[in-house]
């Protein structure tokens, strides 16, 4: 089996050398929970109408401002924001 080379990636953030993913999986235990199917390490999410995966709905986002009327739930508060 070939495996590929040992690369170094560039950090943005110099006061630690762990990626900081928070913004994705949650900050604290109830958000990490909250964002897991748990079913084979998978992150919770929903389909689209064209059967991709999209994060779940945020429900509880009282400024939503998206077109279809629903908003993104992610470990930070922007995920609609950014695509």
């Amino acid at each position: 089996m070939k495996t590929a080379p040992m690369t170094l990636f560039p950090q943005i953030n110099q006061i630690t050398h762990w990626l900081d993913s928070s913004n994705v999986y949650g900050s604290n235990p109830d958000e990490a929970v909250d964002l897991r199917s748990f079913v084979g390490g998978r992150m919770a999410v929903r389909s689209s109408r064209l059967g991709t995966d999209l994060l779940p709905d945020n429900p509880e986002d009282m400024d939503c401002r998206s077109q279809e009327g629903s908003c993104f739930r992610a470990g930070e508060c922007t995920p609609t924001e950014k695509p």
